[in-house]
């Protein structure tokens, strides 16, 4: 009885270490501003804690073992620059955990000391989509990113950025944006900065540099990575702690959805958008035919383009119907007055009409009850329960179209159309 109960005992012990433990990471910030990476970090698996030590010069060796026995440090945007200068440069570079630097400010000659370069900029005003250029396409944080030849959608405005104009690093240059700027470099453990430095990393090092609180310090952009840089990121963090690179787990905060409105009529939308945590932005250009290249970008920028009900039918009628067609960006048209033929031309329609009084619920007949956007909704037949009065609808009596019906309201009235890119309507 007492060996078959020593065994048992030495298999209880032995379950936890069956169980892989998530990689742990500090992350170095002092208030919430960081938490839009915290969450990403979380959502991606890893073990988070959030600290800050003030200055590092000063804490004792019980901080210092704390921060040493992490997987990774990773020092976000938020701190001050000021923590990392003088005494404390050295006892941030003495830490033997691999570490990231996310601060444009805090990698300067003048703090931890990674570039030969005592300046940082801003970019408030753009451009939309802030290109990363690659050194090496080959790389293996590469691997789950389509790159465009040498380059990467890395960020959205605003931004800041390391002015490096002597490049001259020890460092391995991994994505650098306008030539000059860095925006991913690695060191190994022992590597001097740059030739002169006199400052040595004790652990491996990787500068990864974003955000900006610039144009906004209250709501600063402090992660305005793209869903391909965080890709990147993650494969970079991944690597420093030893591990295989993996694709990341995309959530809806990881899409920048742009609800195109021009009031606060398609408010009740925009809320139910935030709800579900997608980044959602509410713009109107306008005429879009006269909107300049900037625009053009920004929206095709974006994960998703919705034009809301709101909107004025006649924005998108003439130049500015081919305008709205040739984005490249996902698009869904909420107004069934946008989507006849006179404006976008989604139908061979131009009525659109009114149901004001009822029916007390509309109820949409689906094409294929299979389809994936029904899963977890209980059908009645092949019907669902739509929308309640009042409520538009356009009338496609001629039904030939090149789209695929998933909805229709009474035989002739589309709900949800889905159209391939470079499908005639």
């Amino acid at each position: 009885m007492k060996r078959i109960f020593t065994v048992l005992l030495a298999m209880l012990f032995a379950i936890p270490m069956l169980i892989a433990q998530a990689p742990s990471i500090i992350l170095v910030t002092p208030d919430d501003r960081d938490d839009a990476q915290y969450e990403w970090l979380l959502r991606q698996g890893f073990d988070v804690t959030k600290f800050y030590p003030g200055a590092l010069s000063a804490a004792g060796q019980d901080t210092i073992d704390m921060l040493n026995a992490a997987d990774l440090i990773i020092v976000g945007r938020s701190p001050n620059s000021g923590d990392f200068d003088g005494a404390d440069k050295p006892a941030w570079n003495n830490l033997t955990a691999p570490l990231i630097i996310n601060s444009q400010w805090v990698a300067r000659s003048s703090r931890i000391n990674m570039f030969e370069s005592t300046s940082a900029y801003h970019m408030n005003d753009g451009p939309a989509v802030a290109y990363g250029m690659v050194a090496d396409p080959t790389d293996p944080v590469f691997e789950f990113v389509e790159l465009e030849g040498d380059s990467l959608p890395w960020c959205y405005p605003p931004h800041d950025f390391l002015e490096n104009n002597d490049s001259a690093t020890n460092g391995e240059i991994v994505v650098a944006f306008n030539e000059t700027s860095p925006l991913v470099v690695r060191w190994e453990a022992g590597v001097e900065y740059y030739p002169g430095a006199g400052d040595i990393p004790a652990g491996p090092r990787l500068y990864f540099g974003l955000g900006n609180d610039n144009l906004d310090y209250d709501n600063p952009n402090f992660f305005p990575l793209t869903k391909e840089a965080k890709a990147v990121y993650l494969a970079e963090i991944h690597n420093l702690i030893g591990e295989a690179i993996v694709p990341p787990v995309v959530a809806p905060a990881d899409n920048k959805v742009i609800l195109i409105t021009d009031d606060d009529q398609d408010d009740v939308q925009y809320e139910f958008l935030v709800r579900q945590g997608f980044d959602v932005t509410k713009f109107y250009p306008g005429a879009l035919s006269a909107a300049g290249q900037d625009t053009i970008d920004m929206l095709n920028a974006a994960d998703l383009i919705i034009v809301g009900r709101s909107p004025n039918s006649g924005d998108f009628d003439g130049d500015d119907k081919p305008a709205w067609n040739n984005l490249t960006a996902p698009l869904i048209i909420n107004s069934q007055w946008v989507a006849r033929s006179s404006r976008i031309n989604m139908f061979n329609s131009t009525n659109a009409y009114h149901m004001n009084d009822g029916p007390a619920t509309a109820y949409g007949v689906v094409s294929d009850p299979l389809d994936p956007i029904f899963d977890g909704l209980t059908l009645d037949g092949d019907s669902l329960a739509w929308c309640l009065p009042p409520h538009d609808f356009i009338e496609n009596a001629d039904s030939a179209n090149n789209g695929e019906f998933v909805a229709v309201f009474n035989e002739t009235s589309p709900l949800i159309v889905r159209w391939d890119a470079g499908t005639e309507y």
